[in-house]
């Protein structure tokens, strides 16, 4: 049995995804500056590339502030071939400035978590 592993996991402005299924991450972040106040509306676009066993699994998506409950959570069931390449579009809205982190799961177990720093920024 593979055991799951992670090549990527990074947020982006934008991933564009080309005829011969190749990715292009387009201004990789981890830092947010709000210019409106909050709560702000944003949408996350998430790289994630992974291998693991064949078959049927759970993938969970999450956001939570630092010490906080889940902000918000996706899940998809994925019929995988060894190696995974995926974007999830997540709509987030973002209440306060602090430290936010994005965790992966595959089928319970996390495969990866990267940060989110949110700033207010006066216009």
């Amino acid at each position: 049995m593979t055991v799951p592993q992670i090549k990527a996991f990074v947020i982006c402005e934008n991933i564009i995804v080309d005829q011969a299924g190749r990715f292009s991450l387009i201004n990789i972040y981890n830092h947010l500056n709000v210019v409106s106040q909050f709560p702000a509306n944003h949408l996350l676009k998430i790289y994630l590339s992974f291998f693991a066993p064949q078959g049927a699994h759970k993938v969970i998506i999450s956001l939570a502030i630092s010490g906080q409950e889940k902000v918000v959570e996706h899940e998809f069931l994925l019929d995988l071939d060894n190696k995974v390449d995926f974007v999830v579009e997540m709509p987030v809205i973002v209440e306060s400035s602090g430290v936010y982190f994005i965790t992966a799961l595959l089928d319970g177990q996390e495969l990866s978590k990267t940060d989110l720093i949110v700033e207010e920024v006066k216009a």
